[in-house]
């Protein structure tokens, strides 16, 4: 994983001055050998992994998904990234052996592997809980509240930042809340069904918060009654 530094230069400064960072995609190489009883299934293998990384523009209405690799390691965690294939060779096999090389290249936009299950912390009522994020990157939260209230205040204290939704929500709906870069959302969700509720976000006095590494100190507020379930997933910047 590489970083583009992003500076800056006053008239006559000398050099440049650091202001920000900008972190690439993450580049992932996967080099191996398909291994056969006979050639013919060695040529079907070879089908079945192409077909594997397939990658096509999108079509009217599509939607692009992305693939997830899982790395297992003995002793060790495992751990799993959301990546596209980039570009796919084979190298035909040669001689008797029904043997063929390839070369796998994949992109993952966000760089940073995560732990597979999410960590949830309940806040049965309102209150303040430490949550530690174990990893070494910020990683966004879900934030689902639940109860009959007529607002909502989740604040990560340690930082200072925090965010309110002034809606009236019964006892069977839910709020949640998704504070992931490229995927923030607000959704009321009623019998199963989500709709946007962007709209009732305090943004003068808000923002879609991630949890930092280390222990982050998070008040939960409400006029009314509920709870919220705050999950998030340790992020790591590598493995």
């Amino acid at each position: 994983m590489s970083i583009a530094p992003h500076s800056v230069k006053s008239p006559g400064q000398a050099g440049y001055s650091l202001s920000d960072v900008i972190t690439q995609p993450r580049v992932i190489e996967l080099t191996g050998l398909i291994q056969a009883i006979d050639h013919e299934t060695a040529w079907s293998l070879r089908a079945d992994l192409a077909r594997a990384f397939a990658v096509e523009p999108l079509g009217v209405n599509d939607t692009l998904v992305l693939g997830t690799l899982k790395i297992e390691r003995d002793d060790a965690p495992t751990y799993e990234i959301a990546c596209i294939a980039r570009s796919t060779s084979f190298q035909r096999g040669r001689g008797a052996l029904p043997v063929q090389g390839f070369d796998i290249e994949l992109v993952a936009p966000t760089p940073w592997w995560r732990e597979l299950t999410d960590i949830d912390t309940v806040f049965a009522s309102a209150s303040t809980i430490a949550i530690t994020n174990t990893g070494d990157v910020s990683t966004p939260i879900l934030a689902s509240f639940t109860g009959a209230f007529s607002q909502v205040i989740l604040t990560n204290d340690t930082y200072s930042e925090g965010f309110t939704i002034d809606t009236a929500l019964g006892g069977a709906d839910s709020l949640d809340v998704n504070t992931a870069f490229g995927g923030k959302t607000i959704e009321l969700v009623t019998s199963g069904v989500g709709t946007s509720d962007m709209g009732n976000l305090d943004a003068a006095v808000s923002f879609l918060w991630m949890l930092r590494p280390g222990s982050n100190s998070i008040a939960f507020a409400n006029t009314g009654g509920g709870a919220v379930t705050v999950s998030h997933r340790n992020q790591f910047s590598a493995i």
